[in-house]
C-alpha cells in the first residue's frame, strides 16, 4: 500500500469527510463527469529516510489534497473537514503506519474548465511500512 492509498483510507475512515464525499477521493485528477464535492490526492515530494548505515524505516512525504466543490463554501467546508481528519493524527491503514501528519498552508482556487472551486493544502507525513 502506498502512502497515497493510506491517506485516502484515513480520509474515508473519517465520518465527517465520508459524509461529504462518499468514496469520491481520487489520485491526481478528477474523473470526467465527477459528482461534487470530491477530493484529489497528489504526492508532491518525499524522502526515503536513508541513513549513512542503511535505508531507514521511517519515510517522509508531502501530499497535496485538493477539496473540490461547485461553490466556494462547499470546497472550503470540505477542506476544513479534511484538515480536521488528518492534522496531528496518527493511524495505521493496511500495512502503512501514519506516524505524524501535519497540515501546511491552505490556498484557494477556481478552475474555469470544470467550473469548480478548490482548496489546496499540503500535508507533511512521516510514515513506515509494517513488517
Amino acid at each position: 500500500m502506498s502512502v497515497i492509498v493510506a491517506v485516502r483510507s484515513a480520509l474515508l475512515a473519517d465520518a465527517a469527510v465520508a459524509a461529504l464525499v462518499g468514496t469520491r477521493v481520487y489520485a491526481k485528477k478528477l474523473p470526467q463527469a465527477v459528482t461534487y464535492p470530491a477530493a484529489t490526492l497528489e504526492l508532491i515530494s518525499g524522502d526515503p529516510g536513508n541513513t549513512v548505515a542503511a535505508a531507514g524505516t521511517m519515510k517522509w512525504s508531502r501530499v497535496r489534497i485538493n477539496a473540490w466543490g461547485t461553490t466556494y463554501a462547499t470546497a472550503e467546508g470540505l477542506a476544513h473537514k479534511i484538515e480536521a481528519a488528518l492534522n496531528v493524527k496518527k493511524s495505521t491503514q493496511g500495512a502503512v503506519r501514519l506516524a505524524s501528519i501535519n497540515a501546511q498552508g491552505l490556498r484557494d482556487f477556481y478552475e474555469p474548465d470544470v467550473e469548480a472551486h478548490y482548496h489546496s493544502q499540503d500535508f507533511s507525513i512521516h510514515y513506515s511500512y509494517m513488517r
